[in-house]
């Protein structure tokens, strides 16, 4: 599978030569886009407004700097993006375990360790927003037709055709 793809899939015909592609699927999801916006700097999203606001419930996740930079000091910057990066089930049982235990091990890819991280470092919490929008990347469905595989593959079921039909008018 490509680099880039998130799943891929074929579409093949069966003719005498065998099972050919006709038809190549990627699923690139969005990376193009995120590949571009990292790039560039430009978040390349679309939006879509809403016609009437809705009433959400959001995960906030808010490091404390201060207790951060004196606790990681030059790595405080790493901290802060990956604890922003948990996702929601993550940082459920974050909060959890600093209710429960005050303090959790967190494991900070771009360091390439685990640190502990103290109830007084970041603050999570549920809240009620209205959406009046959505911003979101939007995913690719790429398919891809050779001309190759559905040529052969046409040609191929043509003449069989062609020899099935001399055979029963002979």
């Amino acid at each position: 599978m490509a680099h880039y793809a998130a799943d891929c899939w074929d579409a093949e015909i069966e003719c005498s030569y065998g099972w050919i592609e006709c038809v190549g699927i990627a699923d690139r999801s969005a990376y193009d886009l995120h590949a571009h916006t990292e790039k560039s700097g430009v978040p390349l999203v679309a939006h879509e407004k809403y016609p009437e606001p809705r009433e959400v419930e959001k995960l906030v996740i808010t490091p404390s700097k201060k207790e951060l930079g004196l606790a990681f000091k030059g790595s405080q910057k790493m901290v802060v993006e990956a604890l922003e990066a948990m996702s929601e089930a993550e940082a459920l049982e974050m909060q959890t375990a600093l209710e429960s235990k005050g303090e959790v091990e967190f494991q900070v890819c771009t360091l390439g360790k685990s640190v502990v991280i103290k109830k007084n470092m970041v603050s999570i919490c549920k809240e009620k927003k209205k959406e009046h929008h959505r911003v979101f990347t939007p995913s690719v469905i790429e398919p891809s037709f050779g001309i190759e595989g559905s040529s052969t593959a046409f040609l191929s079921i043509a003449s069989t055709q062609g020899q099935t039909n001399q055979r029963t008018n002979s």
